[in-house]
């Protein structure tokens, strides 16, 4: 996200991470700038540790930016995402007056603050 803008870009990292409480970091030995693995049942991807008291406890925050590519193994969000990818139904659906279609009009209907998942410490290579 806003690769184009010198300030915008300060705020990023050159490289996929996420927010994560200081709080909790520190209860699994996670220091600002580790790489750490975040996993659920359906899947893990890892990525950068960025520690701010602006999310709050228990929480994590990714913006969605990141290209599968710049993550190991080209795993990014959508492996703890159920929904990363898919098409919205009614985006297909005929006969509803609210709707048209359009060419790449297709959007991913993801639910992104309604995922529960947990992180630890990356120790990988």
């Amino acid at each position: 996200m806003w690769r184009d803008d010198s300030f915008l870009l300060s705020l990023q990292r050159g490289e996929p991470d996420i927010y994560v409480n200081p709080k909790d970091a520190e209860k699994k030995g996670v220091a600002d700038g580790d790489l750490i693995q975040v996993f659920n049942k359906t899947g893990s991807f890892i990525c950068q540790a960025h520690l701010t008291s602006g999310v709050g406890q228990n929480m994590l925050y990714m913006y969605h930016g990141w290209d599968p590519m710049m993550f190991k193994n080209r795993q990014n969000f959508g492996a703890v995402v159920q929904t990363g990818g898919l098409i919205k139904p009614t985006s297909i659906a005929g006969g509803y007056g609210h709707l048209g279609w359009k060419p790449f009009a297709y959007e991913p209907n993801h639910t992104f603050h309604d995922y529960t998942c947990d992180f630890e410490k990356y120790l990988g290579a």
